[in-house]
């Protein structure tokens, strides 16, 4: 199936991304097709990109294969399912962190272990923001910090997708103890309430910690 994508036939800088065509396989067992509404654009995308001048020198076995299209995340609607799928239904809308393919496409597909329904209130670039920020905020908070209920988190940087959506993910489940450190410049969002707001360039961080 031709589908439109941006494709990168060599690593390097923003130049190496190319809009063009390209045929997308067949579905295997257990995938889905989703015509791709908003893809997340994250760091890794641009690290991969880069390929042995950037962070992923150190470990070029994870590189992709090239030609290859980036995205990780996105949001869409099921358009065609593979064989052994049952937990989504063609026309659904949903979201997702899987790559597959590569979200920065018309089209993708993808595991669907790894597509979740998009509710109706969500709009496709919101859905498109889930996956990889929301996955490292929780992990970072979980399993890294080891947060429980009653605990003050300091979250440096939550200016950010990761940053903000640390701010979300701890807010319930901390009851309000949370110190968020953001760049100057960057104002509060009215829709996150935090415990305070430091700027780290006009202030002595040690000082509110």
């Amino acid at each position: 199936m031709p589908v439109s994508a941006i494709v990168v036939e060599a690593f390097g800088a923003t130049e190496v991304l190319q809009l063009r065509s390209k045929e997308l396989p067949a579905l295997q067992p257990g995938q889905v097709r989703v015509k791709v509404e908003a893809a997340g654009v994250n760091p890794s995308d641009t690290y991969l990109r880069l390929g042995m001048s950037g962070p992923y020198a150190a470990v070029p076995h994870l590189l992709p294969q090239l030609p290859w299209t980036p995205g990780k995340d996105g949001a869409g609607v099921v358009e065609a399912l593979g064989e052994e799928v049952e937990s989504l239904v063609l026309g659904q809308r949903v979201y997702t962190c899987a790559g597959g393919t590569g979200t920065y496409a018309s089209h993708a597909n993808l595991d669907a272990a790894g597509v979740y329904p998009l509710p109706d209130s969500i709009s496709f670039a919101e859905g498109a923001g889930v996956g990889i920020p929301c996955a490292t905020a929780y992990y970072a908070l979980k399993h890294r910090g080891q947060a429980v209920p009653g605990s003050r988190v300091f979250i440096h940087g939550a200016s950010g997708a990761v940053g903000l959506a640390a701010v979300q993910l701890a807010m319930p489940r901390l009851h309000g103890h949370v110190l968020r450190l953001h760049h100057l410049g960057v104002q509060k969002s009215p829709k996150v309430k935090v415990f305070a707001v430091v700027s780290h360039r006009a202030e002595t961080i040690q000082q509110h910690v």
